[in-house]
Parts: structure tokens; sequence; C-alpha cells
């Protein structure tokens, strides 16, 4: 499907909202989440470097996992597929 400039913006806007979670009480316990999936994909031995926007990036035995905010917003939003433009319909 097409995907229009107005819906990236919004696409934008609503991830750079995420990264605003960071600064919630609740975000130490996403954290621990984020690392303890992140362990269970890569093993206990994985390397777990926070992310200044929020969330964290983690690598073992030369794989990758990206567990930024910012990442895991668009995923989350990209399995919405169509059903994320009514976010914004009034």
């Amino acid at each position: 499907p097409e995907t229009s400039g107005r819906d990236f913006r919004r696409w934008r806007e609503a991830t750079d909202a995420v990264r605003g979670f960071r600064d919630e009480p609740g975000y130490p316990a996403v954290r621990a989440g984020l690392v303890a999936a992140a362990r269970a994909m890569l093993g206990p031995d994985a390397e777990i470097i926070d992310d200044p926007g929020g969330g964290i990036m983690a690598s073992a035995a030369g794989r990758r996992l990206d567990q930024t905010l910012r990442t895991v917003a668009a995923r989350a939003l990209d399995q919405l597929g169509p059903e994320v433009e009514t976010l914004w319909e009034r």
C-alpha cells in the first residue's frame, strides 16, 4: 500500500511521543521486560546498552536486537496495519 507524507508524519509523531515514556514511573519495569526479552532471544550474556531515547540495544555473538522505544512503537503500529489510521480520526 502507498504511504502518504501525512501518514509518515503521523507515524513519526506517534513514535516520538513514545520516547517521552522513559520519564514515566513505569519505565523501569518496561526496561526490565525489554532486557529479559533480549536475553531470552540472544542469551544470558547479551550485552545491553541503554538507548538515549529510551529502551535498549542488545548484542551477542554477532547478532543485534533493537529494542529502543522508537522501534518497539513502530513495530506495534505496523502490526495494527490500516487500522492505525483510526487513531487519528475524530
